[in-house]
């Protein structure tokens, strides 16, 4: 079984893909690289949520996707899940399903398919927080267009900046959803 145990839990890493590529040769990397290369991640459970297709019968089949992505993932020890399409114009957001079975007891590793791991993620999986990676860049940027933002709502600015990994300028706590970290008991929490 692929389930392994840190700091007493023990954990998932998952990914959301659509059922072509660019996303079903990318979630073969992703995968191949956590078996290979994730130290102590190697031996998670490891799990894909395919958007489920509609003319297959039934649509959680995975008989329209490149069957060497589907004997490449099973080698692995992937297990392969159909998927509801959250919005139809925006795949980002079918990432969501993820968060749709809460586990009190595993950490949940939620990474984008065009994520790469090359060495062992175990460290991050402390303390009771979400961990998240900083944004690439600020498209909005700090000269005022986050202040208007959060006028508009009514919030203030925290006084924090962080860096962004690429550009290095400053922004706001603003992170990537491609590489998540969360804690058991709270991936049930973001969908409610």
């Amino acid at each position: 079984s692929h389930r392994i145990t840190q700091a007493g839990f023990c954990v998932e890493v998952a990914a959301t893909a659509e059922r072509h590529d660019p996303w079903a040769s990318e979630v073969v990397r992703l995968f191949t690289s956590v078996r290979f290369f994730g130290g102590s991640l190697s031996r998670a459970r490891c799990r894909v949520y395919f958007v489920r297709c509609e003319e297959c019968d039934p649509p959680e089949a995975f008989e329209d996707i490149e069957p060497g992505v589907v004997s490449a993932l099973t080698d692995l020890g992937v297990e392969l899940v159909g998927s509801e399409r959250v919005h139809p114009i925006f795949p980002n957001a079918n990432k969501l399903v993820m968060f749709d079975e809460p586990d009190d007891e595993s950490w949940l590793v939620a990474l984008d398919t065009d994520t790469v791991i090359t060495g062992d993620l175990g460290n991050e999986l402390r303390g009771d927080a979400i961990r998240a990676r900083v944004v690439d860049w600020d498209p909005i940027g700090m000269a005022g267009q986050w202040g208007s933002l959060f006028d508009f709502f009514g919030l203030q600015v925290g006084p924090e900046r962080l860096r962004t990994t690429i550009s290095d300028s400053p922004t706001i706590d603003y992170f990537n959803s491609g590489v998540m970290f969360l804690p058991p008991g709270v991936s049930g929490q973001l969908v409610t």
